[in-house]
């Protein structure tokens, strides 16, 4: 109809309201929805809440007990000056770009990692502050920011960072890489020396005596999953004991999908729900 589906995933089961918070009636109509409201979260530039008289201590003013969140751009890092916190610059300043576009080639994602990450953040910080509150019943001030969940996306490079090379970190993906098949890509992904030394002997190969073992693996690996099919490799790797997944291309047909179909609800189009499931 005349409502895109992006504007239907991200307001579904919203009340829009529509206030003029610059005006002294529309904030006193925010304080009025204060009153009886759980949660109050914003992302406005510094200073503007308290410009707005509508920081925490203006709300707290009429509801003790709400939980008040700020989820920012840059938090507390940065002095005034510095450019608006968006994914983008979030990305570039934090280092994340070097992460994401390879060594020597940093390239920020144009996916907002940053502002998805955020919210997650902020949200996770709103439900531990109504926990506490129903210990202790009051409300709480919350802040997050898109610099912080950048600090969680790259917290095992910060901790590694001028620490001696002690080879690869427990944990850390040794490869990672789609490779093209007969018709489908496949993703491969090994994480472990026990899977690295499963996928030699699956390619027949000794496990390469070198700092960095992936190019040798890389390059044995390519010509031979080009030989079959997506699905007949991920299901021969599976037994050999090496993740492997057929990369889906068409997200479209995925409402269509059987397995799929508790994970989408019609709205005049297909909306994701919320994943989890409680008993």
């Amino acid at each position: 109809g005349d409502c895109s589906a992006r504007f239907v995933a991200l307001n579904h089961g919203k009340d829009v309201v529509e206030i003029d918070i610059k005006s002294g009636a529309g904030q006193r109509a925010v304080l009025d929805l204060a009153r009886t409201s759980d949660v109050f979260v914003h992302n406005w530039a510094p200073g503007k809440a308290a410009e707005l008289r509508l920081d925490a201590d203006d709300l707290h003013g009429v509801n003790p007990r709400l939980v008040y969140a700020y989820a920012s751009g840059w938090g507390a890092a940065l002095s005034a000056g510095a450019p608006p916190g968006v994914d983008f610059m979030v990305q570039a300043y934090a280092g994340l770009g070097e992460l994401v576009g390879g060594p020597g080639a940093p390239r920020p994602s144009l996916m907002t990692l940053l502002d998805v990450l955020g919210a997650h953040v902020c949200v996770a910080g709103i439900l531990a502050a109504l926990v506490d509150r129903q210990r202790s019943g009051h409300g709480h001030r919350v802040d997050s920011s898109l610099l912080g969940a950048a600090d969680l996306l790259l917290a095992e490079e910060l901790a590694a960072a001028g620490a001696p090379s002690q080879g690869p970190r427990p944990g850390a993906l040794l490869l990672a890489r789609v490779f093209d098949t007969a018709d489908e890509p496949l993703a491969v992904a090994v994480r472990s020396a026990t899977t690295l030394a499963a996928l030699c002997r699956f390619l027949g190969m000794p496990v390469p005596e070198v700092s960095d073992p992936v190019p040798a693996i890389e390059s044995r690996l390519a010509p031979v999953l080009a030989g079959a099919p997506a699905l007949t490799w991920r299901n021969t790797l599976h037994r050999a004991g090496v993740p492997a997944a057929v990369v889906r291309r068409d997200l479209v047909a995925l409402p269509a999908d059987p397995r799929f179909a508790s994970r989408f609800a019609a709205h005049g189009c297909s909306v994701v729900t919320t994943p989890w499931r409680f008993s």
